[in-house]
């Protein structure tokens, strides 16, 4: 089939005034910068430098990426169902067309019948318009999903050699550890953190260093 020719109008948005048209319009060039994700800035300090140990920080940036993948996958099935969709309504217009161009110009019974062909041909043209938009909409997705996993892979990949452990498992004892001792050290009490199992061997070590810590009082 020549997709070329098939080629419905735009539709306009014709819910707005003369203004208000020209001014969406003209947000196309402003969307050109867009970023609808995070940005690397986000990612990097935010996203994977909120954990405290190497090990934990190279989990978060695996995780990210793995969703992110599994995303990138479903929408490729969605691409593919509306290039499907938009095949058969690409056929739908074309008939609609041909029954527009066929109908008998005069003795026809139905005086209507060229009043609602021209519809149909118009709901066909919405329609594939319609599923064209959202496979354009769905590529850009794709780009931000994209653009979101290349940040990841190159903070997995400076994080790789900073492991300590052979597994995450073997990592978490560190990592709630140092997390424990930080938010402690920041004045959060004991009620508020995990239970960790030696919480009451760190207590005594934080305790000790705070003791160490006091300043020497002066002679009288």
């Amino acid at each position: 089939m020549d997709t070329q020719a098939i080629q419905p109008i735009k539709q306009e948005l014709f819910l707005l005034d003369k203004p208000n048209q020209e001014m969406v319009s003209s947000l196309e060039k402003v969307f050109g910068e867009l970023i609808t994700g995070h940005t690397e800035y986000q990612i990097k300090n935010f996203i994977i430098n909120q954990f405290l140990t190497p090990d934990r920080k190279h989990r978060q940036a695996l995780r990210e990426l793995y969703a992110r993948y599994t995303g990138l996958v479903q929408q490729h099935y969605e691409a593919r169902k509306l290039q499907i969709e938009i095949g058969r309504a690409e056929i739908k217009f074309k008939q609609a067309q041909d029954k527009l161009q066929t109908l008998p110009s005069g003795g026809n019974e139905d005086k209507y019948a060229g009043d609602v062909a021209t519809l149909d041909v118009e709901e066909a043209g919405v329609d594939l318009e319609m599923k064209r938009w959202q496979l354009e909409n769905l590529k850009l997705q794709v780009k931000e999903t994209l653009r979101e996993m290349i940040i990841f892979k190159q903070e997995l990949d400076k994080l790789t050699p900073q492991r300590k452990y052979a597994s995450y498992e073997e990592a978490e004892a560190e990592y709630w550890q140092t997390q424990y001792i930080v938010e402690r050290l920041s004045g959060k009490p004991v009620s508020q953190l995990p239970p960790i199992p030696n919480r009451v061997e760190i207590e005594n070590q934080l305790k000790n260093k705070q003791s160490n810590l006091r300043p020497i009082k002066g002679r009288k």
